[in-house]
């Protein structure tokens, strides 16, 4: 994981899997998943939290410029885009600098970037380094 620790850990952290069912429409699912203040709360745990975001719609063409200095070096980021499987949401992907890891179980390993329509992306930020 981007935090330097594995998944199990996060789970113990936040007091749950993200597996609950839910019947919020914004969760398409029907399961919990994690929010953002849990997600946060962990990363300053860790000494580390998301860096300013920016939307990328309307930008496209611009995308492989803005990844080579900001996010592609190496530097691990989470990144909104659009959902495949539920047209008109959007889920976050974890880019570790090197690989995308995506939350839908239908996903295939190892996708590049380009295969997603990405909305957004959020640097993440080690405090201590």
């Amino acid at each position: 994981m981007a935090s330097k620790t594995e998944l199990s850990e996060f789970v113990e952290f936040i007091g749950h899997d993200g597996s609950e069912l839910n019947d919020n429409p914004k969760h398409p699912w029907g399961r919990q998943g994690f929010s953002e203040k849990e997600i946060a709360a962990y990363m300053i745990h860790h000494g580390m939290g998301l860096g300013v975001g920016f939307d990328v719609t309307g930008h496209e063409e611009k995308l492989p410029m803005m990844f080579t200095h900001v996010t592609l070096d190496g530097n691990a980021a989470i990144i909104d885009v659009m959902s495949e499987v539920w047209p008109g949401y959007m889920h976050s992907i974890l880019w570790s600098g090197e690989q995308a890891f995506d939350p839908n179980p239908d996903s295939i390993d190892d996708r590049p970037l380009s295969d997603y329509q990405i909305l957004s992306v959020y640097p993440i930020v080690w405090f201590d380094e």
